[in-house]
Protein backbone atom coordinates (compact mmCIF):
# COMPACT_ATOMS: atom_id res chain seq x y z
CA UNK A 1 0.00 0.00 0.00
CA UNK A 2 1.30 3.45 -0.91
CA UNK A 3 0.35 6.23 1.48
CA UNK A 4 0.46 9.72 -0.03
CA UNK A 5 0.45 12.58 2.48
CA UNK A 6 -1.37 15.78 1.56
CA UNK A 7 -0.74 19.44 2.21
CA UNK A 8 -3.60 21.87 1.67
CA UNK A 9 -2.23 25.38 1.10
CA UNK A 10 -4.18 28.54 1.82
CA UNK A 11 -2.41 31.90 1.91
CA UNK A 12 0.94 30.13 2.20
CA UNK A 13 -0.03 28.03 5.22
CA UNK A 14 -0.85 24.35 5.73
CA UNK A 15 -4.52 24.20 6.66
CA UNK A 16 -7.52 21.94 6.94
CA UNK A 17 -10.97 23.24 6.15
CA UNK A 18 -13.90 21.94 8.18
CA UNK A 19 -16.26 20.34 5.66
CA UNK A 20 -14.76 22.50 2.91
CA UNK A 21 -15.86 25.74 4.54
CA UNK A 22 -13.35 28.50 3.83
CA UNK A 23 -14.19 30.31 7.08
CA UNK A 24 -13.70 27.19 9.21
CA UNK A 25 -9.99 26.43 8.97
CA UNK A 26 -7.33 25.01 11.24
CA UNK A 27 -3.75 26.12 10.58
CA UNK A 28 -1.26 23.28 11.06
CA UNK A 29 1.92 25.00 9.90
CA UNK A 30 3.17 28.33 8.61
CA UNK A 31 5.97 26.55 6.73
CA UNK A 32 4.75 24.17 4.00
CA UNK A 33 8.29 23.40 2.79
CA UNK A 34 9.29 22.23 6.25
CA UNK A 35 6.13 20.11 6.43
CA UNK A 36 6.89 18.53 3.04
CA UNK A 37 10.44 17.74 4.17
CA UNK A 38 9.07 16.10 7.33
CA UNK A 39 6.88 13.85 5.17
CA UNK A 40 9.91 13.01 3.02
CA UNK A 41 12.01 12.24 6.09
CA UNK A 42 9.24 9.91 7.28
CA UNK A 43 9.55 7.96 4.01
CA UNK A 44 6.95 9.59 1.76
CA UNK A 45 7.82 9.22 -1.92
CA UNK A 46 5.01 11.42 -3.20
CA UNK A 47 3.04 14.41 -2.00
CA UNK A 48 -0.50 15.51 -2.76
CA UNK A 49 -0.45 19.31 -2.80
CA UNK A 50 -3.72 21.26 -2.92
CA UNK A 51 -3.81 24.97 -3.75
CA UNK A 52 -6.97 26.00 -1.91
CA UNK A 53 -6.61 29.65 -2.93
CA UNK A 54 -6.76 28.60 -6.58
CA UNK A 55 -9.52 26.05 -6.02
CA UNK A 56 -11.66 28.49 -4.08
CA UNK A 57 -11.08 31.17 -6.73
CA UNK A 58 -12.25 28.76 -9.43
CA UNK A 59 -15.37 27.90 -7.45
CA UNK A 60 -16.18 31.59 -6.94
CA UNK A 61 -15.53 32.37 -10.60
CA UNK A 62 -17.52 29.36 -11.79
CA UNK A 63 -20.47 30.57 -9.74
CA UNK A 64 -19.98 34.00 -11.32
CA UNK A 65 -19.85 32.58 -14.83
CA UNK A 66 -16.18 32.79 -15.87
CA UNK A 67 -13.82 29.83 -16.14
CA UNK A 68 -10.23 30.51 -15.05
CA UNK A 69 -9.40 26.80 -15.39
CA UNK A 70 -9.51 27.22 -19.15
CA UNK A 71 -6.37 29.38 -18.85
CA UNK A 72 -4.34 26.46 -17.50
CA UNK A 73 -2.00 24.70 -19.90
CA UNK A 74 -1.11 21.48 -18.06
CA UNK A 75 2.03 19.60 -18.98
CA UNK A 76 2.63 15.86 -18.77
CA UNK A 77 3.65 16.11 -15.09
CA UNK A 78 0.36 17.62 -13.91
CA UNK A 79 -2.65 15.85 -12.49
CA UNK A 80 -5.67 18.15 -12.32
CA UNK A 81 -8.43 16.99 -9.99
CA UNK A 82 -11.65 18.98 -9.89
Amino acid sequence: MLLIPAIDLKQGKCVRLLQGQEEEQTIYSDDPVSQALEFQKAGAQRLHLVDLDGALMCIRDREGGSAPLSMLKPNSNWVLIL
